[in-house]
């Protein structure tokens, strides 16, 4: 005899079905069966009859059942039938989807899906809600909106049932519907700029979106496909110019943002200047740095000595008065734009060469009396003596008659020596 054993509805069902074993046996001369049910491999009978069901079902019930037959009112038996395993589980997961986004655009093609991660089990009935309604509007797996409107936006949940048990009542997801908007462009530090500066472009959109596209032109060139976010660490001359941006998602096309105008300048180097001269033998010195160049209207200025970082002043012009050996050295400078993020190079360094204080004074002295005689004098300098006008008084030699007479000298030429001067008397 052949022993035949089904389960319904199904070998895989879930937590609280209905689940019925049969033992069918095909034989003749045969018409009335005493069952006898396994589980397992046990020698146990738990069930005499032909059906068994379970209802509901648990996992506890899940194994290997078999069956056989004996003859009532006879002897013979039947064999036994072949192992049929049912595996009893809960849906472990019940995932909806909207696709692309739940933010999506009008005129795209959204989707709704519900998966379920049932372990093989496909005889599953959908019931799709909007907005709390009673009324089913879908009964797929899947819907969809082609050329989806602000109409179709909304709270959207499902019904999941298998077999006519309800197992999920609900996963509710918003569904927002928008027209694409204008994105905005955003230029940092700032649109002017020197070569080898730094600058980040920026396409900002309202929101941020899944699978956004951006659409970089520059001059009205062709589109390039970039992030969102544009920077070129070093800029020349040749990326100044005008950048818009646009985005898309699928086909759908945001409008060109407001334009941004980049302008590169090449970077100005200042020149330092010393005046009266760089030599100096007078009382005041003025160092002055002067940058040349287009695009730039105020500087902060940063002045060094001898290479050292530390800025000893921030004017385009500093003074040394009364100048000192100390302030000998070398100086250079370099701008940074007031307001702004931009700086110049720096300049070259100009040497200022100080002489130190004149220790003596050789002055010759030519007499308008009737005999002229040479008198050589000390005269210390110092920042608060003058060289051009001075009195001195010249003393008479031995046997000379006459009072000591005062001399006043003027300068009159440079000898060899820098501490030397030629004078001579004014009366």
């Amino acid at each position: 005899h052949c022993e035949l054993l089904s389960i319904k509805p199904d070998q895989h069902v879930f937590r609280e079905e209905t689940v019925t074993l049969r033992c069918d046996i095909d034989g003749e001369a045969a018409t009335s069966w005493m069952y006898s049910w396994y589980k397992d491999g046990s020698v146990s009978v738990f069930s005499e009859l032909q059906e068994h069901t379970f209802s509901p079902v648990t996992e506890s019930d899940a194994g290997k059942y078999s069956c056989y037959g004996a003859e009532r009112g006879g002897s013979r038996t039947s064999n036994i039938s072949d192992a049929v395993t049912l595996t009893v589980s809960v849906p472990r997961a019940v995932l909806m989807s909207i696709k692309p986004d739940q933010h999506v655009f009008r005129e795209e093609t959204v989707t709704l899906r519900c998966d379920i991660d049932g372990n093989g089990v496909t005889s599953w009935q959908y019931s799709w809600y909007k907005d709390g309604s009673d009324s089913v509007f879908s009964e797929l797996h899947e819907h969809t909106f082609s050329h989806v409107t602000e109409s179709d936006a909304g709270k959207y949940s499902y019904l999941l049932l298998k077999n006519f048990q309800t197992f999920t009542t609900h996963a509710t997801y918003d569904f927002i519907v928008t027209g694409l908007t204008q994105p905005t462009l955003t230029v940092r530090p700032q649109s002017s700029l020197f070569t080898g500066d730094s600058v980040t472009l920026r396409c900002e959109v309202d929101q941020s979106w899944d699978g956004l596209e951006f659409l970089w032109c520059k001059d009205s060139n062709t589109e390039s496909t970039e992030a969102a976010t544009k920077t070129i660490d070093s800029v020349k001359v040749s990326d100044g110019g005008e950048y818009r941006c646009r985005s898309r998602r699928g086909g759908l096309y945001t409008n060109y943002s407001e334009p941004v105008t980049l302008t590169i300048y090449e970077r100005p180097k200042p020149t330092v200047t010393i005046k009266p001269d760089r030599h100096a033998f007078g009382d005041t010195v003025t160092l002055r740095c002067d940058i040349y160049g287009e695009g730039f209207t105020s500087w902060r200025y940063n002045w060094y000595k001898d290479g050292l970082v530390s800025v000893f002043s921030e004017l385009q012009e500093h003074t040394f008065s009364p100048v000192t050996e100390s302030d000998a050295g070398k100086y250079s400078c370099y701008g940074t734009e007031r307001g702004g993020s931009r700086y110049s190079h720096r300049s070259d360094a100009v040497t200022l060469r100080v002489s130190g204080e004149f220790d003596h004074l050789l002055i010759e002295v030519t007499s308008l009396h009737k005999f002229k005689r040479i008198f050589q004098v000390q005269y210390k300098l110092t920042s608060t003596n003058s060289i051009s006008d001075m009195l001195i008084t010249t003393k008479k030699k031995q046997g000379q008659t006459g009072a000591n007479e005062p001399k006043r000298l003027a300068l009159h030429k440079f000898n060899t020596h820098p501490s030397s001067k030629v004078a001579r008397t004014l009366n």
